[in-house]
């Protein structure tokens, strides 16, 4: 006998585990409702199977489990599935951030990019472990599979965070001073938005209308990446074994190294804005100095039309 399983969402956002079972000659197949959103939840929208590899084996057991990573705008489930049933081994909810006037806020309501890979996390560097990543706005959170036969909390380890920053203080940097700067990167969006079809890339014309507006009515004022619309990330990806790839609604690509990612769990009571911004003050007074930090390979990457590439 022989199975095939494969996962679903259908319009009301409910999520389905198909099954097709071959016996002898004969085709069967079936369904089974994993989760019934309610009506006043949020529609699960983002779905990220994991896939074992040979290159990277895993404890057995590990390897033996299908894990799927399902995702709405309130939270990310991890369930172990089969045919006939699911169980959940980790939920994850949105985080929050600190703003500039240091208050604790939500993200803006999204959907996360999820995506299932095989890496090194700032810690666990012996092996190529199975790695959950999950983008929520600029923040990129990295959930190492542990052992599935652990207690709920072990089974995965969150391990690596990082905040997607401004590729230049000249153009679209957090601390935004210099209005004459503003005036000719705005002029310079403007016309981007005159070669961007709304219907087509509706997210794209969004962020750059919005970092127009936060340019002009933040001037000589503090933003953090939480609040820069642009560097919001639509799609995750994995590249290969610890390299992961990032698009931003700005159509911009930026490449990271998840070895090198923050330490353990990110803590918005805890991100250092004001370390952030006096880092990057220090970077500026030292031309030489590079101005991609910390796990990030490559950036700077434009997608001009993505409807067209």
């Amino acid at each position: 006998m022989s199975e095939w399983l494969f996962m679903s969402i259908d319009k009301e956002g409910k999520v389905v585990i198909n099954s097709v079972t071959k016996v002898m000659f004969i085709y069967k197949a079936s369904k089974f409702i994993v989760i019934e959103p309610s009506k006043n939840e949020p529609k699960f929208l983002s779905l990220e199977c994991r896939f074992k590899s040979s290159l990277h084996p895993q404890i057995k057991l590990n390897d033996l489990v299908t894990l799927v990573a399902v995702g709405n705008q309130e939270k990310v489930l991890i369930l172990a599935i089969t045919a006939g049933k699911s169980q959940l081994m980790k939920e994850i909810h949105r985080p929050k951030y600190k703003s500039t006037a240091l208050e604790l806020k939500d993200f803006t309501a999204s959907n996360p990019s999820i995506c299932w890979g095989y890496g090194h996390s700032p810690v666990c560097k012996d092996k190529c472990y199975a790695t959950l990543a999950i983008a929520w706005g600029p923040l990129v959170q990295l959930y190492v599979l542990n052992n599935v036969m652990e207690e709920k909390q072990q089974i995965f380890i969150e391990d690596g965070f990082h905040v997607l920053e401004p590729l230049s203080p000249e153009d679209q940097g957090p601390t935004r001073t210099n209005s004459m700067a503003f005036s000719n990167e705005n002029q310079r969006r403007s016309s981007m938005l005159k070669d961007i079809n709304p219907y087509e890339q509706e997210n794209r014309f969004q962020a750059l209308r919005s970092s127009i507006k936060h340019s002009e009515g933040f001037i000589n004022q503090s933003l953090t990446p939480f609040e820069m619309d642009e560097l919001f990330i639509e799609r995750i990806f994995y590249l290969s074994d610890s390299v992961i790839m990032v698009l931003t609604r700005s159509l911009e690509l930026r490449i990271l190294y998840t070895q090198k990612m923050n330490y353990g769990v990110y803590n918005p009571k805890t991100f250092a804005i004001e370390a952030y911004n006096k880092k990057l003050e220090e970077e500026q007074k030292t031309e030489t100095e590079s101005k991609i930090s910390g796990c990030q390979v490559d950036c700077g990457i434009s997608v001009t039309n993505l409807a067209e590439s």
